[in-house]
């Protein structure tokens, strides 16, 4: 309709028929409608409506049914013959009448095509749903858990006037009965029992009322508790507090151990997905498992390394291995950006070692020691040309 628009315009302007009104028909219902209502339209639909009002005006847009229509010819297809007796090259028979007997055509435009072209509302809801915390999950540990609701469990057999332990302290059976009630309770919150089957899992209700896994081994001769683990929901307040309580139990360990110690009792939707979340957490692992801090070696000070060279000459001296059988020589020298360093030593072959070490930096102050070591001892001189020393000798002997 578009191409109505903008054919139409361009007739006026070569005619310069500005002045004479322009009528526009069509018998796309839905589309004259978009023209001449003012609706919020979708963007596709609207880029096309502002486009034909402003080269039109929504008034002139009228409907004619498609029988009159003879533009549908072209859609519609027809022969060479029905073309020529077609009013294709006339138009309509009505057109050569005044305006005021032009027919009136009524027509009820399907409303849910209509409201398709609209602009679509995103409707956004920003209630905040505030759920009511557990009691449990004012506590951390999994044990103080069961104990507090053993207590609980006493307080309302004490009311009920019921047989109850009439000790102060806890029993084992006490604990165990109260553990089996909690996961009871929130089995029944968080699992849908159909055909015996939760999940796509085969579970089976005891007679404590806890949903158990039926697993393939039941024809083993083994614990019921393995043979027919308890079945836990998966990311629970519970659950993370029975994982996280196996992991200190058991020295922190890693997630395959915490994974076959709890499979002996217990049965947990992505278990392993669960116990790495909880082992990640741990502050402690984390502390102990961290990448050690690597630091690049320093280099040692020019006073060490004389150290080093004059208790080597040392232990050289006063060793047994100072005998040579034959006379040796050797020596080395180095120069790079930061000085030159040097060494020689000579050996007789009888017990005797002469040799000197030295070394001069960048800035030109030198450093060298002469050594003498033979059958009377050790003997050693240092001479240096460091300012403030006036070019002295140490010596160094050990007779």
């Amino acid at each position: 309709m578009e191409l109505r628009s903008r054919l139409a315009k361009y007739v006026v302007t070569a005619l310069s028929l500005r002045e004479v009104p322009t009528y526009y028909r069509t018998d796309a219902t839905v589309a004259l409608c978009w023209i001449q209502r003012e609706e919020n339209w979708g963007v596709f639909v609207n880029n096309r409506v502002r486009e034909i009002r402003s080269l039109s005006k929504k008034e002139y847009w009228r409907h004619i049914p498609g029988k009159l229509n003879p533009a549908d010819i072209a859609s519609r297809g027809c022969t060479l013959q029905h073309l020529l007796q077609y009013g294709w090259w006339k138009g309509p028979e009505f057109l050569k009448a005044f305006p005021e007997a032009w027919p009136k055509s009524e027509f009820s435009p399907n409303q849910e095509l209509i409201a398709a072209g609209m602009k679509k509302k995103i409707i956004v809801d920003l209630s905040v749903k505030i759920e009511k915390p557990e009691w449990f999950e004012r506590l951390s540990s999994f044990s103080k858990i069961v104990r507090v609701f053993c207590w609980m469990m006493r307080f309302v057999n004490k009311l009920r006037k019921k047989p109850s332990y009439g000790t102060k302290t806890l029993t084992v059976e006490e604990k165990a009965k109260a553990e089996i009630i909690l996961w009871s309770i929130e089995q029944k919150k968080h699992f849908h029992e159909k055909e015996n089957s939760v999940h796509g899992l085969q579970v089976v209700r005891g007679d404590d009322e806890v949903l158990r896994v039926k697993t393939r081994i039941i024809e083993r001769d083994d614990d019921l508790s393995f043979l027919y683990p308890i079945l836990l929901p998966s990311k629970h307040y519970l659950t993370e507090c029975l994982i996280r309580e196996y992991h200190l139990k058991y020295c922190h360990a890693g997630v395959q151990i915490l994974a076959a110690k709890l499979r002996l009792q217990y049965w947990i939707f992505s278990s392993e997905r669960n116990i790495r979340s909880c082992v990640s957490r741990c502050v402690v692992c984390k502390r102990f498992t961290a990448k050690a801090l690597i630091t690049p070696p320093m280099q040692l000070p020019l006073d060490r390394m004389f150290a080093i060279v004059l208790l080597s000459c040392v232990a050289l001296a006063t060793s047994s291995g100072i005998q040579q059988s034959q006379p040796y020589k050797f020596g080395y020298s180095i120069k790079d950006h930061h000085g030159e360093q040097h060494r020689e030593e000579s050996g007789n072959g009888a017990g005797s070692v002469v040799g000197n070490y030295g070394f001069t930096d960048d800035r030109r102050i030198a450093r060298q020691v002469n050594y003498v070591a033979d059958h009377v001892g050790f003997r050693a001189q240092v001479k240096t040309n460091e300012p403030g020393t006036a070019n002295r000798r140490r010596g160094i002997s050990n007779d």
